[in-house]
């Protein structure tokens, strides 16, 4: 099956502000995805007691390592974020960072990329 998409939100460069940041909720029937720049964070909100889980894969390294990334916000309104994504070591074909999720319930996630003229000024 396909995976679901996570929208890529762009900051605006120089310490803008996006005051609408839009959550898509979790899918995991198909997992989920975000093309990657190396400039994302993965923000994952729980909307309900308890502990929500989800894993980004990574990808093997030139020396043939991997390290998964797991993501774990516990309780109403909890906000887990990760990233930024190094491309070598995160993304799949085409690009893509994959999002698996266990189980999807009261979970949402957003990606918003840092601009490339606003970084490190």
């Amino acid at each position: 099956m396909a995976r679901t998409v996570i929208p890529i939100q762009t900051l605006p460069a120089h310490g803008g502000v996006d005051n609408a940041v839009t959550r898509t909720a979790g899918d995991a029937t198909n997992d989920m995805y975000f093309l990657n720049t190396g400039r994302e964070l993965l923000i994952m909100v729980s909307t309900s007691a308890g502990a929500k889980a989800a894993t980004v894969v990574s990808v093997a390294d030139q020396f043939g390592r991997t390290g998964d990334t797991s993501m774990a916000p516990d309780g109403e309104d909890v906000i887990a974020i990760a990233g930024p994504f190094k491309p070598t070591i995160w993304n799949q074909a085409g690009g893509l960072v994959h999002v698996d999720l266990t189980d999807d319930t009261d979970t949402e996630f957003a990606v918003v990329r840092m601009p490339a003229d606003g970084v490190g000024i």
